[in-house]
């Protein structure tokens, strides 16, 4: 019995530590599903689930259920998805509709 469970106990170890260094390498990280919620990852790590508001200024407006409206300086943006289509204007260039995805500050 006592074998059984330090098994299993080496084995959810090495899981973590595997997915760690598979994550440190610069391989594909771990992101949520953009299915009902917009995603935004900020610089620091941390995961916010809520609505993308706008983006003027430098500023990005998101409103989550348990933190409200929040204003994030863009700088703070690691990751932005969203998961309807959002109408977004470029300034001197018009606007477009679609599915806004923002990875290490260059959009799709």
């Amino acid at each position: 019995m006592h074998c059984t469970r330090l098994l299993t106990l080496i084995f959810i170890i090495s899981f973590f530590i595997s997915s760690s260094i598979y994550a440190e390498n610069g391989n594909k990280e771990w992101r949520p599903q953009a299915i009902k919620f917009d995603w935004v990852q900020l610089t620091s790590g941390e995961w916010l689930r809520g609505r993308l508001k706008s983006m003027y200024n430098k500023k990005l407006e998101f409103d989550s259920d348990k933190l409200k409206l929040l204003t994030i300086d863009w700088k703070d943006v690691k990751y932005l998805q969203s998961f309807q289509p959002d109408n977004v204007k470029i300034e001197n260039n018009g606007s477009i509709t679609g599915i806004l995805t923002i990875n290490e500050k260059k959009s799709r």
